[in-house]
């Protein structure tokens, strides 16, 4: 999985937790679709 930040996560870690998307398997995936997979398994 490689993330893709909002904001730079160096100027504040916390940064790292609002992600714009990731790519998983060479497959991009954005923020609606991460929470929608999310609902499914919870």
């Amino acid at each position: 999985m490689l993330p893709a930040p909002d904001a730079d996560p160096l100027r504040d870690i916390r940064n790292t937790r609002r992600l714009h998307g990731v790519v998983v398997d060479g497959r991009w995936i954005d923020r609606p679709e991460r929470e929608r997979t999310a609902g499914r398994r919870a």
